[in-house]
This record gives structure tokens, C-alpha cells and sequence, in this order.
């Protein structure tokens, strides 16, 4: 079509008359300008959808965590004698009587809770520990002391000894774990607000991300590095809380089940210690967990505060929290061999992301004796500088590009093994560590698309499996 030209057309007499079509420019910049509106009215859609799922979320995951935590502690992990219950009065009324007594805490939980948040508060700030940075990828430099594993030790220390010399009752947890839950959902809610406050008026740093939706910054978070006196919430909450937490429940769980038997079985001992082992490494690699997605992508919302201070100490306990009522005898073969598939499942879990650490320091250090094969690559951080990198092609990242996800579902596996099969809640925490690995491959596959480009096109024609060889 030519520019401006004139064409005849039948009026609705059926006579001709000249009418001028606009140039073709003009009609580009409406096309574009058409683009861009339907993008607009595309995101604007997204947008209120991802509302509407996150608040549906908000609604769910505490009903679901205090829902869980009841059918194992008092139904006794009976997931047939929950269905008869939900089929003889409705939703609603079953989870009043479930949340209502609970949903504040009570005094014991939360001096509990307190107690333990200023003594590993502590623990972060007056410890030593060797000094190291992190560079965003907006450039802010982020700084951190490595004294996760001594505080670790210590906390476990401290524990056993005021068990030991009656100055606590290991039981407490246990007997009010249902007031825990609901504390701790209570006291995310209000740090979640207090995040939310703080990212929009104070930011820690520029790494912020901020929406038009209320719902969407406070489930996700604004700041992705926010500090509150000095103190990497983060850090704290993911590492400090969270894990730490975790380890002391099971020491407590396993307390319990003494006290109510007079032993230990040796299938809590078998699930304690691999999770314990577990816990140990986490605190051993601490210093390259912040190089991780929840560290580095994932904003300080109510999902991360809420997935760590509420679902790990539910969900990853779950093994134990079922045997404490159950003392199953495996017998010394069985037991035996779960410990032993766990400790290796752990180990090499450790060896490929210390594989991973150690190119990084030394490109000419050697793996399973050989020499180190890498594609060397760079990016460009959002302030426009660039810097290098490597992409591991030997040991266990040569095998799969995620590979180390592999064993670490397979030791989760070994310490839910133990529960047998007389019901499937102790298996949930694999069940959703599977969906939650596959999720993250497909996370980090894409983030390094955009990150490397051509160099990590290659890298996948060479590892050509996300997580299992020959398979996926």
C-alpha cells in the first residue's frame, strides 16, 4: 500500500466517492499503540488473578498447617477418621473447633517462642565468626558473619544441659504444640505487616520490588535483603529460626517419647539422627546458602516468613511428631540400612554444592581427581557492570544440571521411612520437597536463560538432564 493514497470505495448509494487512508506510519504507531494496550489490559488481568490466588493462600495454608498438625497428634495421623469428621458437620464448624482454642498461643508458647528468638538473636550478633560479603545483583554489597555452625552447637548444648539438670521440660513442646502453631502463625501475620510498613516507607536496600496490589506485596514481600536494627531478617528467619528450630523440636519429640515409654525406638532414633546430620551440614554450608533462591530471589513477605516460622517446624517434623505416639521397631538390619542410604543421600547432597563453592574459589582444583571442566561465562548486573563466572561441567553437575536436588528428596525419603506405611502424612514432607525441587529446577533453568544466554544454551546441550540422568 502506498503512502497517503486515495482509493475509491462505494458509498451506501452504491456510488463511488474518494476517502484517504491514513500512512502507513500512522497506522504502525495505532497497531502499536493497540499492542500495548492489550499488553496492559494482559498484565493488569495477571495481576488481579495473582491477587486473588495469594489471598485465597492466606486463607488456606494456616487452615491447612493447624488441620495437619490435628490429625497427626490427635487422630493419631488417621486420615479416614478425618474424612468422617469432615463429612458429619461442615468445613467451617470442624475448623472453629480446631483453630479456636489455639489460634492466640497461650503463655507457655509464647515465652517459648520469645525465649528462643533473643537467645539465637544473640547467638547471630555476639559470636565470631569469619566476615564475608555478598554482591547483589543491583549492586548492593550485603554483609554477614559465618558463625551459623558454632551457634548451632551451642544451642543444642544449651538444650541437652537444661534437660539434663531438670531446668526444662523437654514435654512442653510436644503438649502444646497445637497453642505453638498458633502462635506462630499469629506472630507471621504481624511481621509480615511490619515488613510490608517497612519496605514501602523504610528500604533496607534498592533490591525492592513493589506492586499496585496490597495482597501481592504482602504475600511476597517488597524487600528481597531487609534489615531491622542491624539484623538480616532473612538470614535470621530462614537459618536461625527456622532450622534451628527445627532441630530443637525433634530433641524435644524424641524427650517425649521417652517420657511416655520409658525408650527410645529405634525408629526415632533413625529419623532424628539423619535430620539432625541434615541440619549439621546446613550449618556447615551456611555461607553458600546465601547464594541460594530463597536468599537471593525470593522477596520477605508473608510466604517466606510464613513457609519458614510456621510450615517447616508442622511439616518437616511430621516423621517425628507421628512416632512419638508410635515407637515402630525396625529391627537392627532395617534401621541399619535406612541410616546408612540417609548419611550418603546427605553426603553427596553436600559434595556437589561444595563441588560447586570450590571451582568457584580455585577454577584449578580438581574433582573425583580430574581436572576441572567449566564454560566460562559472565552477566551483567542491573547497574550495567559485568563480572565472570564458570558453569561446572565436572562431578556430580556434569551428571545433571540439579542433580543435587536428587539426594537430598532421597535422604528425606530415609527419615520418613521409618513410619512405615500405616499412614501417608509422615510422606507429605517428600511429596512436597518433590514438587518443590521440579519447581525450582524450572526457576533457575529459566533465571539462568536470561542471566547466561547462548553460554548456558550450551551448558544444556551438555548436560542435557535437569535432575535425573536418562530421565529428567
Amino acid at each position: 500500500m502506498s503512502e497517503g493514497k486515495n482509493f475509491p470505495e462505494a458509498d451506501k448509494n452504491g456510488e463511488t466517492e474518494c476517502i484517504t487512508r491514513p500512512p502507513e506510519p500512522l497506522a504502525a504507531e495505532q497497531k502499536a499503540k493497540s499492542k500495548t494496550a492489550t499488553l496492559t489490559d494482559q498484565k493488569e488481568k495477571a495481576s488481579y488473578l495473582a491477587a486473588f490466588s495469594y489471598f485465597l493462600l492466606l486463607l488456606i495454608l494456616p487452615n491447612f498447617v493447624m488441620l495437619f498438625a490435628y490429625t497427626i497428634i490427635d487422630l493419631e495421623g488417621n486420615i479416614t477418621q478425618l474424612i468422617e469428621i469432615l463429612q458429619s458437620q461442615d468445613l467451617q464448624e470442624t475448623m472453629l473447633q480446631i483453630w479456636w482454642p489455639y489460634a492466640m498461643g497461650n503463655y507457655e508458647t509464647w515465652v517459648i517462642i520469645m525465649t528462643f528468638f533473643v537467645f539465637e538473636l544473640i547467638l547471630m550478633f555476639v559470636l565470631p565468626g569469619h566476615r564475608y560479603v555478598h554482591v547483589t545483583c543491583t549492586g548492593n554489597i550485603l554483609h554477614y558473619k559465618n558463625n551459623g555452625l558454632l551457634s548451632f552447637i551451642i544451642t543444642i548444648t544449651t538444650f541437652n544441659a537444661l534437660v539434663y539438670y531438670e531446668v526444662i521440660d523437654p514435654s512442653l513442646v510436644y503438649n502444646n504444640f497445637m497453642y505453638l502453631m498458633g502462635a506462630l502463625n499469629l506472630l507471621v501475620i504481624g511481621l509480615s505487616c511490619i515488613l510490608f510498613v517497612k519496605g514501602k516507607l523504610f528500604p533496607s536496600t534498592t533490591d525492592i520490588t513493589s506492586t499496585r496490589s496490597i495482597i501481592v506485596d504482602f504475600y511476597k514481600g517488597i524487600e528481597l535483603h531487609p534489615k531491622i536494627l542491624c539484623c538480616d531478617v532473612k538470614l535470621f528467619i530462614h537459618s536461625r529460626f527456622a532450622m534451628m528450630g527445627w532441630a530443637l523440636l525433634l530433641l524435644s519429640f524424641v524427650h517425649k517419647q521417652y517420657a511416655l515409654f520409658g525408650m527410645y525406638s529405634d525408629s526415632m532414633v533413625a529419623a532424628v539422627v539423619l535430620q539432625i546430620i541434615y541440619i549439621t551440614k546446613f550449618f556447615f554450608w551456611e555461607q553458600g546458602y546465601v547464594k541460594s533462591l530463597d536468599i537471593t530471589d525470593d522477596r520477605a513477605g508473608f510466604s517466606s516468613c510464613w513457609g519458614n516460622m510456621v510450615w517447616v517446624p508442622c511439616i518437616y517434623t511430621s516423621q517425628t511428631l507421628y512416632l512419638i505416639t508410635h515407637p515402630i521397631n525396625l529391627g537392627l538390619p532395617l534401621t541399619t540400612t535406612l541410616m546408612i542410604a540417609g548419611m550418603w543421600s546427605i553426603y553427596i547432597n553436600y559434595e556437589a554444592d561444595f563441588q560447586k563453592q570450590d571451582v568457584r574459589k580455585n577454577a584449578q582444583c580438581k574433582i573425583w581427581r580430574n581436572d576441572v571442566q567449566v564454560i566460562k561465562t559472565n552477566y551483567k548486573l542491573k547497574d550495567g557492570s559485568e563480572t565472570d563466572t564458570v558453569l561446572l561441567l565436572s562431578g556430580w553437575w556434569g551428571v545433571s544440571r540439579h542433580f543435587h536436588y536428587l539426594p537430598e528428596v532421597l535422604a528425606a525419603l530415609c527419615w520418613s521411612l521409618p513410619t512405615l506405611f500405616n499412614t501417608l502424612l509422615p510422606y507429605f514432607y517428600v511429596m512436597y520437597l518433590v514438587v518443590l525441587m521440579a519447581s525450582r529446577t524450572r526457576r533457575v533453568d529459566k533465571r539462568c536463560q536470561e542471566k547466561y544466554g547462548s553460554d548456558w544454551e550450551e551448558y544444556c546441550k551438555r548436560v542435557p538432564y535437569k535432575i535425573i540422568p536418562g530421565v529428567f
